[in-house]
């Protein structure tokens, strides 16, 4: 940058331009921009020499930062045309930043976010920056005349930042390291270099703004286009970065930041190991919360109904991990991701998968359910009950795979399987059966449950579900738009249900079929009931039933609590946590999340 001498003869239109790549307003006099031109080139002037930057980016529900390293009076040129870049993971170079799950509202109070401002800011201090940016938030009012609360928390927690880093820099001992500059970014000034290219010249000469010569671009500062530069066209450009179909940023990445680059790249819509890995991550991340309760509701459980503490549950959940690599590796792949998604173990994600065959039926959670091939719709439904503990851990997941049936479920969170229906129209349900044994070398009866979802036809599901067969005891009502069938598995074989005379399959959660050797505790009085009374139900309907019509069937509380519509009441240890009704001649469900007589929130599913 020129001397205030050379400055003086330059043209408006190099000034303005100058003022813009330096994150200055380009509005004022010639002097004006001149003057302030000049005092930014003697703050740079002091940082010349600095290396590390952090760059904060602050958002309404996360904050992330990243540390850069740059090479010392390097130029722009030499920037795009130099060496490649390595790009390093710094979270093992220093103590990391606390992380807690999600704050509850007082976690916003003023006394407790000045507590994580401050453990924000010394753990960025870590990595001894030189220079730290930090994003500039604005009063977001969502054209309401009100400021929102969560604008408010966010730019609470930016003053406190600042708070906390100018009481630090001002109370540093003397002798000790110099503190980092630290600067406020607008997020508008820096929005055109993002898109920068060759339409903006980032190193304009002197010569190029003589009157009547260069190119009009040149003379003024890039103009904005009508469409706001948004959060998406970033996105695009840093997949293009970490992608290399660039030829202007040469990346390459080491340890930790090659992993998310691989992550980054991958569509996550495929059956591949590197392909599915990205869905996982996804289900962990999205619901990292009710991730948790899960783990927590199963280590809980595992202690009170058979005494295994959680790491000995872990160990067990672990012996099932090489079969797993061998037999089924891109569900262990997306196993993985969910675990680093949720920011847990990989050995808590594999034990709430198989928690049914490391309890050997200990947990076995009581339902109702009923496939119906009328002469226009093919129903499969049924109420899945379980603890209302749980309840709140429940979440509806959609997952998309390239060659394979999208699948939308409800499933507990962390469970790659449960109950639900894809875009080829398959679906499946689950009846709890309490019967001794287990093989670790068969499929886990909730991937065996992901299976049947990924499959063209119920033929297919049950084709694929009979060569691997399933680890311990349950019941899978597989359906289609032809009709459905029910498969009664143990530990060493399985017993077909086929449709009756109407095409109907009913179950609860006792054997139907014999199943010779293998002895079924019937641990629940009222499953005969269930199945009985669901069926008259179902014979008092028209012959061609709406969806509704069987939905109002899985109200019926006869023999309450231990009904249909089950509550958790009077020693009965399990309610009914959601409803599903599916008719798969059109691949459309509907959700009843609670008891269908006390409904707190319906979802529908379609493709």
């Amino acid at each position: 940058m020129g001397s205030a001498a050379a400055m003086a003869g330059w043209k408006a239109a190099l000034l303005k331009h100058t003022a813009f790549l330096v994150g200055l307003s380009s509005t004022g006099t010639k002097a004006e921009i001149a003057q302030a031109v000049q005092q930014r080139a003697r703050q740079a002037s002091q940082t010349l020499d600095r290396r590390r930057v952090i760059s904060v980016d602050m958002g309404i529900r996360n904050l992330a930062y990243c540390v850069v390293d740059m090479p010392h009076n390097e130029t722009f040129g030499q920037r795009q045309h130099g060496a490649k870049r390595a790009c390093k993971h710094h979270s093992q170079e220093c103590a990391k930043i606390k992380q807690q799950r999600r704050p509850p509202k007082g976690g916003f109070y003023p006394s407790a976010l000045s507590k994580v401002a401050y453990e924000v800011v010394t753990g960025l201090l870590q990595h001894q920056p030189d220079v730290i940016l930090i994003e500039r938030q604005r009063f977001r009012s969502g054209g309401q005349a009100a400021v929102q609360e969560w604008t408010v928390r966010v730019n609470m927690l930016e003053s406190m930042l600042w708070a906390c880093l100018h009481t630090l820099q001002e109370t540093k001992s003397t002798g000790t390291a110099e503190f980092p500059t630290i600067h406020a970014i607008n997020p508008a000034t820096v929005a055109n270099f993002w898109v920068a290219g060759k339409h903006m010249d980032l190193e304009p000469q002197a010569e190029h703004y003589q009157a009547n010569s260069g190119s009009l671009e040149l003379q003024q500062p890039l103009k904005l286009p009508r469409k706001k530069i948004e959060k998406k066209d970033k996105v695009q450009i840093v997949r293009a970065w970490i992608e290399g179909s660039r030829d202007d940023v040469d990346l390459h990445f080491e340890g930790e930041a090659a992993q998310t680059a691989d992550l980054f790249n991958s569509k996550g819509r495929g059956s591949s190991p590197q392909q599915v890995l990205p869905i996982g991550l996804k289900h962990g991340r999205e619901a990292r919360q009710q991730v948790a309760g899960t783990i927590a509701f199963y280590a809980n459980m595992f202690k009170e109904t058979s005494h295994m503490s959680w790491p000995k549950v872990q160990e067990l959940a672990m012996s099932f991990e090489p079969v797993m690599r061998r037999k089924w590796p891109a569900y262990l792949e997306e196993i993985q991701g969910l675990a680093a998604g949720a920011g847990v173990k990989l050995a808590d994600i594999i034990a709430v998968n198989v928690r049914t065959e490391i309890a050997f039926g200990l947990f076995s959670d009581g339902c109702t359910s009923l496939s119906w091939r009328t002469g226009k719709a093919s129903f499969l439904a049924q109420n899945w009950d379980w603890m209302e503990e749980q309840k709140p851990h429940l979440i509806v997941l959609e997952i998309e795979q390239q060659g394979k049936p999208t699948i939308k479920m409800v499933t507990e969170a962390g469970l790659i399987g449960k109950i639900g229906l894809n875009s080829a129209g398959v679906g499946v349900c689950l009846n709890a059966i309490k019967a001794q044994g287990m093989d670790p070398t068969r499929i886990p009866c909730h991937l065996g449950l992901r299976l049947a979802l990924e499959s063209h036809s119920r033929e297919e599901a049950v084709q694929r579900l009979e060569k691997y067969g399933v680890a311990s005891a349950c019941h899978m009502l597989i359906a289609d738009a032809t009709g459905g069938v029910g498969l009664e598995w143990s530990s060493v074989e399985m017993q077909k249900v086929s449709m009756n005379g109407l095409k109907q399959v009913f179950h609860s959660n006792h054997y139907l079929a014999k199943h010779p050797g293998v002895h079924d505790t019937n641990w629940l009085p009222d499953s005969n009931f269930r199945l009985t009374r669901i069926e008259q139900l179902c014979e008092g309907l028209e012959p061609e039933p709406s969806a509704e019509a069987l939905h109002e069937c899985f109200k019926d509380e006869m023999n309450y609590p231990g009904a249909i519509c089950r509550a958790e009441v009077d020693g009965n240890t399990t309610a009914t946590l959601f409803n599903i009704v599916m008719d798969l001649q059109v691949s459309e469900a509907k959700v009843v999340l609670g008891r269908p007589v006390a409904p707190e929130e319906v979802v529908s599913l379609s493709f």
